[in-house]
């Protein structure tokens, strides 16, 4: 039997996001030992889980590897891998809540340069490691996220599952997925859909999916009044998404800030065409097979907007281009890479 390498998963507690979406992912895939370590009877989130992390769980480590699936990390754990997903806190420190933007910008510094080797999920990611940290190329390896199989295109009964679900106008409808956040840029969206409608005979519904970010993270954030033929989801359980996808006349994600892009990746895999911002990760991941636009221009993106809506044949050729791109990204792959790195480092 191999040594069992330890995985720090406090954060599965929480409400599924991107991270948590890529630790369940890697974790279910594995074939070797490893020791699942989180809080017992200690809250998980907010301050105290950050306390947990830095004094109680050093104490619950033996010397065997150790991998925390996120960052910042223990910084009295030299002997870890540990997963860079992004560093917007540190870079945008104004769109999270004060407290934990300082703590990500102090620690974030001392777990990368003490840690034995850094995964990084996407090229962007590692070049800001490296850009602003001056950590050498060879410790840094760049395995990308997948995408599972269960995002594919929905019949049309689960589609109109998710329609009843959700309580989602009949019609037409264009899909924004993602938690209320300043980055992910909603506010100018809206502000572009309420022009752009003014312009169509029978518009769509623009459907906005996904909750309001947590409060010990994020800054307090409003969307102000809505213009007309919005329809808030709040929070979508993870069992809806693939027909909601599947669903959407295009999918429309202008972040203005991503390390990688879940959502640009699995409505592809649901044959969804796809609008994104030409930023950071994003064209990495969406390559020529999404609308990428300046998520700063309004122009950009009501232009890209309206090409979709009124194009068909522009359509149909990104729903194309866009499986083909998905199938590229699999779990069973990012997995496989990752198990070989963590079993390299555990001697």
């Amino acid at each position: 039997m191999s040594t069992p390498i330890q995985v720090n998963t406090r954060f599965l507690a929480h409400e599924l996001t991107g991270v948590q979406r890529y630790t369940t992912e890697i974790l279910d895939r594995l074939e070797g030992e490893y020791e699942r370590i989180s809080p017992n009877q200690w809250p998980s989130g907010g301050i105290p889980g950050h306390l947990w992390e830095q004094l109680a769980l050093p104490v619950k480590l033996s010397d065997r590897l150790f991998w925390n699936p996120t960052c910042p990390g223990p910084v009295a754990v030299t002997n870890q891998v540990i997963t860079v997903h992004d560093l917007t806190a540190v870079e945008h420190p104004e769109w999270f809540d004060r407290k934990y933007a300082l703590w990500n910008r102090l620690l974030t510094p001392l777990v990368l340069r003490r840690c034995l080797h850094i995964i990084a999920v996407s090229n962007y990611t590692e070049q800001c490691i490296q850009e602003r940290y001056d950590i050498p190329e060879e410790k840094i390896t760049v395995i990308h996220n997948g995408v599972d199989s269960r995002f594919a295109p929905a019949n049309d009964e689960t589609i109109d599952h998710v329609r009843t679900a959700l309580d989602i106008p009949d019609g037409a409808y264009l899909l924004s997925l993602s938690a209320i956040q300043p980055r992910k840029n909603i506010r100018r969206l809206l502000h572009v859909w309420e022009k752009v409608q003014k312009g169509l005979p029978n518009p769509p519904t623009l459907v906005l999916a996904g909750g309001a970010g947590r409060s010990t993270v994020f800054q307090n954030f409003s969307l102000g009044s809505p213009p007309p033929n919005v329809h808030f989801t709040g929070y979508v359980d993870d069992d809806l998404l693939p027909g909601l996808y599947t669903g959407a006349k295009a999918f429309l994600y202008p972040s203005l800030y991503e390390g990688f892009g879940f959502p640009v990746l699995e409505a592809m895999a649901c044959g969804t065409a796809v609008l994104t911002s030409n930023v950071t990760s994003l064209p990495e991941v969406a390559g020529d097979a999404a609308v990428l636009v300046d998520p700063h221009s309004e122009e950009e993106i009501e232009r890209g907007l309206v090409g979709l809506i009124q194009k068909e044949k522009k359509r149909v050729s990104l729903q194309e281009k866009g499986r083909e791109r998905a199938a590229s990204f699999r779990w069973e792959v990012s997995a496989r890479k990752t198990e070989t790195l963590l079993r390299q480092f555990a001697g």
